[in-house]
């Protein structure tokens, strides 16, 4: 019985280190992940920003940034602080932008917060989706002819709205309004 127990112990204390070093590494990872995100996020923007692309740098598999950070997929204080700080005010300037544009024809009638996120989605769509485009269709994201057929696209669903039963060309008005300074500053 003794020998039993003694071999238990030994066991247990076998066992905590190894817990302590997966511990560490995993540590380690979002510390690396963490940098990565801040590097990612300074060159490219929030927006422009991706968690593949900052599994890329790394050289990790995507799924890996959400195991290692599941609390930044729902209401935590950090996602808190960056809705007060970071995206309440860019809200509060877009929003009423978009209200406007929308009447004037120039942008679909929809929730504006919800087309908001449909175009911040839609413009994530290529660094986001754009290794499994490959994998799937042979598609480059980064190839200019496949960026400019998706912005056309984009262009030609988003932007030629449906008012009264006939096309309003919304898109070209909105650009021309967006280069003068008229709209969405």
């Amino acid at each position: 019985m003794l020998i039993e127990s003694q071999m238990a112990k030994k066991t247990v204390l076998r066992k905590r280190p190894r817990k302590r070093a997966e511990q560490q590494r995993a540590l380690d990872t979002r510390a690396s992940i963490l940098d990565a995100a801040i590097a990612e996020f300074a060159e490219r923007g929030f927006e422009g920003a991706s968690i593949r692309a900052i599994a890329d740098r790394l050289g990790l598999q995507h799924p890996l940034i959400t195991y290692h950070y599941r609390s930044s997929l729902s209401n935590n204080p950090r996602l808190k602080w960056v809705a007060e700080t970071v995206l309440a005010p860019l809200l509060e300037r877009l929003i009423p932008q978009i209200v406007a544009a929308q009447k004037q024809g120039l942008l679909p009638a929809a929730d504006p917060i919800l087309f908001h996120y449909m175009m911040v989605s839609l413009t994530a769509t290529l660094s986001g989706f754009g290794p499994e485009m490959q994998v799937t269709s042979g598609l480059s994201a980064r190839d200019a002819k496949v960026i400019e057929a998706y912005w056309r696209l984009v262009d030609a669903v988003v932007f030629e709205t449906q008012t009264c039963g006939k096309t309003a060309r919304g898109g070209e008005a909105l650009k021309r309004r967006m280069r003068a300074g008229s709209v969405l500053q």
